[in-house]
């Protein structure tokens, strides 16, 4: 899933001076076009999430994500999770130049369900067949191959 937000202006707030109101209202703003943006329910998780600032200057790495965090607050609450290093969500920040005067965001999801261990773990434990001990392994080794040839056809 691809969505993409025109307008919604992503700055470096680490390098923007002033009180915590503006920045404040800055993120409720930014918060409140993505929740506007992203409706109906969330696709199966785990999940990969790519941010990408659209803007006519170009940010550091560091300043990327950090412009880029209350978006990825609302991506996280409208998947039904926090952004912490243990949810199911894998993060990353792009940027493209835009022509002068343009500013976007660019979301895209996509479910991660073939290179996920909790996934596997998932499927595994869905299956009736994994409640003896010694029938676990042959599960876990199938669909670990499964999975694998998955993410081969990829």
């Amino acid at each position: 899933m691809r969505v993409a937000i025109p307008g919604l202006r992503l700055v470096s707030e680490a390098n923007t001076p002033g009180s915590w109101r503006p920045k404040h209202v800055r993120a409720q703003e930014q918060k409140g076009a993505v929740y506007m943006t992203l409706r109906g329910d969330p696709p199966p998780g785990p999940w990969s999430v790519t941010i990408v600032r659209v803007a006519p200057r170009r940010l550091d790495d560091d300043n990327l994500a950090r412009s880029a965090k209350a978006v990825r607050d609302q991506v996280a609450a409208w998947l039904g999770c926090d952004d912490s290093p243990s949810a199911p969500v894998r993060w990353a920040y792009q940027q493209r130049r835009g022509k002068p005067k343009e500013y976007a965001v660019e979301i895209t999801i996509t479910t991660d369900h073939g290179s996920d261990l909790h996934a596997a773990l998932r499927e595994l434990r869905a299956s009736p067949e994994c409640q003896p001990v010694h029938q676990w392994a042959e599960l876990v080794t199938e669909t670990i191959e499964r999975l694998m040839a998955r993410e081969d056809e990829r």
